[in-house]
């Protein structure tokens, strides 16, 4: 997060490169464009995944599924166009994840327990996306 702020940050870009006119790669506008694009390109997924189960088809989980999907393509697969970072079919991989961390969470009321610590509804997004991390990795050998 820390880096997608550097790069869109056009106040301290060179005024030369930071142009929306400016084709150059290293241009912020250009960078925030290509973001937009992308987070389009899997939201129209996002909002079709599996509309029949109660979870993942609410608003919390479906912008949970695009970040989760969005992070992957900028960090692991940091392609400048969206159609060569994102593929049709990562969002239900990345739901059927989310699902089972939703499912294997922590129910204890105790915030001081070891379980709701580690497991604990507040770690399903990053676990889902540690997951799926580890999935794409092994796939893309």
């Amino acid at each position: 997060e820390e880096e997608y702020r550097r790069e869109t940050d056009v106040k301290a870009a060179d005024p030369k490169l930071c142009n929306p006119l400016s084709r150059n790669a290293d241009n912020p506008y250009l960078k925030i464009q290509v973001n937009e694009e992308l987070l389009k390109e899997i939201w129209k997924d996002v909002e079709r995944t599996f509309p029949e189960c109660e979870f993942l088809s609410s608003s919390q989980s479906r912008k949970m599924l695009q970040r989760i999907l969005f992070h992957w393509c900028r960090s692991k697969n940091p392609s400048m166009a969206a159609s060569e970072s994102y593929r049709q079919g990562m969002n239900e991989l990345a739901a059927v994840l989310l699902s089972v961390m939703k499912q294997c969470e922590y129910r204890g009321s105790d915030p001081e327990a070891l379980g709701f610590r580690l497991c604990g509804s507040r770690h399903n997004e990053a676990d889902a996306f540690a997951s799926f991390c580890k999935l794409m990795e092994k796939g893309l050998r």
